[in-house]
């Protein structure tokens, strides 16, 4: 956590600060569904008012960069409260 560098395996994966701090916070989470607004306030400092949207843009990105490098399922949704890793 400390040089800010996330790897699956020994493949480095390239994010943005927020990106890493969303990764993190989960991570510290781990288990907990954290919702877009807990989410949003934690990581940018307010909340998002209930449009997942902006979180969500995170989340997917994130996804996709983890997906390419063979970690598919990390960051999971659950319907209607959040994302979790389990």
């Amino acid at each position: 956590m400390r040089s800010h560098e996330m790897r699956v395996g020994d493949v480095l994966v390239t994010a943005t600060p927020k990106e890493f701090d969303l990764i993190r916070l989960l991570l510290e989470h781990r288990g907990e569904v954290m919702t877009s607004d807990v989410i949003s306030s934690l990581i940018w400092g307010y909340e998002t008012f209930g449009s997942r949207n902006f979180v969500e843009a995170h989340v997917l990105r994130l996804r996709s960069k983890l997906r390419h490098v063979g970690a598919p399922c990390v960051v999971t949704t659950v319907r209607g409260v959040g994302y979790v890793i389990r």
